[in-house]
């Protein structure tokens, strides 16, 4: 339960005097709850209605978590994902690098301009630009950065591998799956547990 609230409405005045203190404790309890006989329940459960829409939604977060991406030849775009290497430099020095890191395009978990230099490389291609580094010893200052894709991969490519949840059977088709989640995400959430405030 939370920490009482004390609010102290009355202090004798001087030490030794036989006034009394007087204070007011708040504190919450569990109410008291009375159960009915269970077998006179009755309990009405809307029915889950799950769209295609619903159904591509859950495709596509399980693409995300599971699936395995593809390389390809062409030019990298938005949404793609690409490992790279980035070295940055202040003044000709080298001040940070990394090597082998995969990235979204797109999705802005990096230096500012990363995105608008790797759309349009291929695997192999470099590129270099300017930003203001976002970490690290010279956080704020100016840098000059290279950044090599090493590979571009295509999400649209991705296929869940090993996804379905232990409560399913391993034979269970995929959109099935996809939809048998998505209906779980939409039943009703238990209601909040309530307490009640007494004061003595």
């Amino acid at each position: 339960m939370s920490r009482p609230e004390v609010d102290v409405t009355s202090v004798p005045a001087e030490k030794g005097s036989t006034e009394d203190l007087v204070f007011t404790v708040t504190v919450e309890v569990r109410p008291e709850i009375a159960i009915p006989d269970p077998s006179s329940f009755t309990i009405a459960v809307d029915a889950v209605e799950v769209g295609e829409e619903d159904v591509e939604e859950r495709l596509t977060a399980l693409r995300e978590r599971f699936g395995t991406l593809k390389a390809v030849e062409r030019a990298a775009k938005d949404g793609d994902y690409v490992t790279l290497d980035m070295v940055a430099k202040i003044d000709g020095e080298e001040v940070d690098s990394v090597s082998g890191v995969s990235y979204k395009i797109g999705s802005g978990t990096m230096v500012d301009g990363i995105d608008d230099a790797l759309t349009g490389l291929k695997a192999g291609e470099s590129a270099t630009f300017t930003t203001e580094l976002a970490g690290g010893e010279h956080e704020g200052e100016e840098a000059e950065v290279t950044v090599v894709a090493n590979d571009v991969k295509d999400p649209s490519s991705r296929r869940p591998t090993t996804i379905l949840p232990s409560s399913l059977p391993s034979s269970t088709p995929l959109r099935s799956c996809a939809r048998i989640c998505a209906a779980r995400l939409q039943r009703p959430k238990p209601p909040p547990r309530f307490t009640r405030r007494e004061t003595f």
